[in-house]
């Protein structure tokens, strides 16, 4: 009996540390398969293409997934869009609410971080990436093109999470509130700022406002006598959201700097075609 006991002892160990092994074997794995990734050269014209949500169109918005296909593309600069729980933990969502995603319709700022943990997302079955998880994926191979929604409620949060994770060198931040470039300047005036131009009225003071290095504009804005009055400003001109062969190539042509879109394979594509004729 006791030999039995101590036959079933030393099978038990062997089993634990066989599976411990295998555990650390997909952990190397995976981590390799990360470094490979982040190892592939940028495209020369990342810096012009702004991964909106990742590949947006291509994966889950604001994933993983999307975010890698995006850096196989050859991108660098990606896009998070900030909400923050009602205890104080950022999340990558566009959507102030989760309910187009999980069908949960409260805020995420009436939820607590361990309610939105919990949500799973459509399609994916996944949460919703925290931006401190997205911080440790990619540490300082991407440019993190992070928007801080117009209501303020998630810049304390944000100047807190750069701080501690030493992120400043690293993200380009955007906004349509100037009193958030503004406060951002006074903290890390080397930050790239970029001013979401969605008031007309606000356009004169983007122009001259000193936090503002970037304005990004649409609609009636895309033009070339618009980029040359940026320009013209001593400002970057950004134009969102540009999905089209049609809308990439004029961006490009007007001498856009930089511009948003869902698809950055086709548009880096594009940018080598066109870019470099001019």
């Amino acid at each position: 009996m006791k030999r039995l006991i101590a036959l079933l002892l030393v099978c038990l160990c062997l089993s634990a540390l066989l599976c411990g092994c295998e555990t650390d074997g997909a952990d190397k794995s995976e981590l390799s398969e990360l470094e490979r990734l982040l190892a592939r050269p940028a495209s020369p014209f990342a810096a012009h293409v702004f991964s909106h949500q990742g590949t947006a169109k291509e994966e889950i918005p604001e994933s993983f997934e999307a975010y890698d296909l995006a850096i196989l593309y050859g991108s660098r600069y990606l896009e998070q869009d900030l909400v923050v729980s009602s205890d104080g933990v950022l999340y990558c969502c566009h959507d102030t609410s989760p309910e187009a995603l999980t069908g949960e319709s409260r805020l995420f700022s009436e939820m607590s971080s361990a309610e939105i943990d919990a949500l799973r997302i459509k399609g994916s079955g996944k949460p919703f990436l925290r931006m401190r998880d997205v911080f440790d994926r990619y540490g300082s191979a991407v440019t993190y093109v992070i928007e801080l929604k117009r209501d303020t409620v998630s810049l304390e949060p944000f100047l807190s999470l750069v701080e501690e994770c030493q992120m400043q060198d690293h993200i380009l931040v955007q906004s349509s509130s100037m009193s958030t470039l503004q406060r951002i300047e006074e903290l890390w005036p080397e930050m790239p700022k970029l001013f979401l131009l969605f008031d007309k009225d606000r356009y004169q003071q983007a122009l001259k406002e000193p936090c503002v290095d970037i304005i990004g504009m649409s609609g009636a804005y895309f033009n070339q006598e618009e980029c040359d009055r940026v320009h013209a400003a001593g400002k970057k001109y950004c134009v969102y959201v540009c999905n089209s062969t049609e809308t990439i190539r004029k961006a490009i042509e007007i001498g856009a700097d930089c511009y948003f879109t869902d698809y950055s394979g086709k548009a880096l594509l594009l940018e080598e075609l066109y870019r470099t004729k001019k």
